[in-house]
């Protein structure tokens, strides 16, 4: 390497005859200007990367003349597979896009868990629910007589009452609004206990057991058995004007 003034530029110019040289390039015995001319009049748009190039001697457009002049180096001097050791780089200096389950971001997200609630819009308790309270779970009315109607399935306190000395547990009313699994698990309870008395009622296999389900839901199990034995004529209604019948057709 050469010191003193314009030692960078002359320095510059002995690289580019050095890799001109070595490349076996037409433009080997040419002065950068000369060079540069050759190009523009050959109707490219630059020296390091011309739009257009023989293949066979700069490599493609989107590889650039910098790419092909080290891939032409490699293979004939005795460089390996190519760069340091390294395999040849792609046309593309970009690296190819990863498949999205390969992605970093995605493989720190963490999974999005499916909710319980609503998973299943044609089950019956997903129908209860939202025929009950519209689907929102903290639901809470007081009926003119002075009972509470609590959750998504709208229990009273006496069901859940049932519900904590079968299953030998506590919580109040207003622990079993806010705790949203409590009312799936005494909802699962309550639809088991019912079937238990629909498969003790004689003549209830040709009904819907959905439908008494429902039934059993509004009137109470009682209220079911009348209503299977008396074949629908024990009908009365609630404190909103349903009807046992109404609700046995919403849900057969």
């Amino acid at each position: 390497m050469k010191d003193g003034k314009f030692a960078y530029k002359r320095n510059l110019e002995e690289a580019r005859q050095s890799l001109l040289d070595m490349s076996e390039s037409e433009y080997k015995n040419y002065t950068a200007q000369q060079q540069v001319k050759r190009v523009e009049n050959n109707g490219s748009n630059g020296l390091m990367r011309p739009l257009e190039r023989a293949k066979q001697e700069m490599g493609s457009a989107s590889t650039g003349m910098g790419l092909a002049l080290m891939g032409k180096i490699s293979a004939g001097g005795g460089y390996g597979d190519g760069y340091g050791g390294f395999a040849a780089p792609s046309t593309s200096l970009r690296p190819e896009s990863r498949p999205q389950s390969d992605s970093p971001l995605t493989s720190l997200r963490p999974e999005k868990r499916p909710s319980k609630l609503g998973a299943d819009k044609n089950s019956f308790k997903e129908r209860m629910r939202i025929s009950e309270s519209s689907g929102k779970m903290n639901a809470q009315i007081t009926l003119d007589d002075g009972r509470t109607m609590t959750g998504g399935f709208q229990f009273g306190d006496a069901r859940l009452t049932d519900y904590k000395k079968a299953n030998k547990v506590k919580f109040t009313t207003t622990e079993f609004k806010n705790d949203y699994q409590l009312q799936e698990d005494v909802m699962d309870w309550h639809i088991a206990d019912i079937d238990k008395h629909i498969d003790s009622i004689e003549g209830a296999d040709g009904w819907s057991r959905e439908g008494l389900r429902a039934v059993a839901h509004l009137g109470g199990k009682g209220g079911m058995r009348k209503y299977v034995l008396t074949n629908g004529e024990h009908d009365p209604k609630d404190k909103f004007g349903t009807h046992l019948s109404d609700y046995y057709k919403k849900f057969k």
